[in-house]
């Protein structure tokens, strides 16, 4: 979650310093701006689960400028993807010792994705 809101921050402020000027990295190093750009962050995501789109304001990061910004779900996608890939082997690794196939997963001819029926699980 919060290596999340840290690469959705740094996007937000990338965007902000493209139109005002600046660095993104001393924009997110700044106390109060930092500390702004992960609460929009976290709010982006929040809206994100419930809609396609999600608008934040990033109010006074600087004196006197601000800024809406627009944050659709297919780019909180690309923004968080090199994190989420580097989460891939790990959580892969984690299932197969458990005993779950994930979709993607190299599968036997008899496999369909999974270790164990999660409609029997249900009925059970």
């Amino acid at each position: 979650g919060d290596d999340l809101d840290h690469a959705v921050a740094a996007y937000l402020a990338a965007l902000f310093c493209q139109e005002h000027g600046g660095e993104a990295e001393r924009l997110m190093g700044s106390r109060g701006a930092g500390e702004a750009l992960l609460a929009a962050a976290r709010l982006a995501k929040i809206r994100l689960s419930s809609a396609k789109t999600a608008t934040v304001q990033l109010n006074d990061l600087r004196p006197n400028q601000s800024m809406t910004v627009t944050v659709s779900a297919k780019t909180l996608e690309s923004v968080c993807q090199p994190l989420l890939q580097r989460l891939a082997v790990p959580v892969r690794q984690v299932a197969l010792m458990a005993g779950i196939h994930l979709r993607g997963d190299q599968l036997g001819p008899d496999d369909q994705g999974y270790a164990f029926d999660p409609e029997e699980e249900a009925e059970a």
